[in-house]
């Protein structure tokens, strides 16, 4: 009678574990290859981000460097004018003597040159 038991206890035992190992191996191997895929993808996003990090890196260095070079010409010459450049007080002047007819006002040129 004990041997009986035990091979119904070992043959319910070993049915079990076929049916959930046709489950489980499959489901192990899916998420084998979607951790695989995790890794790859982090990889790449890796080497993306590094890749950008260095360009943007280089290209503030190289703005740096461009600004530094205005701001030293900016200190190396003297403010002048142009020929364009009128004062305000001519501009309101201009302004005031022609308030009846706007169409004097237009001209080719500015007024104001900034």
């Amino acid at each position: 009678m004990g041997t009986s038991y035990f091979f119904i206890y070992m043959s319910f035992f070993i049915t079990f574990g076929f049916i959930s190992s046709f489950l489980i191996i499959p489901l192990l191997s899916t998420s084998f290859f979607f951790a695989i895929g995790v890794v790859l993808f982090g990889f790449i996003s890796n080497i993306t981000f590094k890749s950008g990090q260095f360009i943007y890196y280089k290209a503030d260095k190289k703005l740096k460097n461009y600004l530094e070079l205005m701001a030293y010409n900016l200190q190396k010459t003297p403010p002048t004018t142009t020929p364009n450049e009128t004062s305000i007080e001519s501009t309101n002047d201009i302004l005031n003597s022609n308030s009846g007819n706007n169409s004097s006002i237009i001209t080719e040129e500015p007024i104001l040159s900034i």
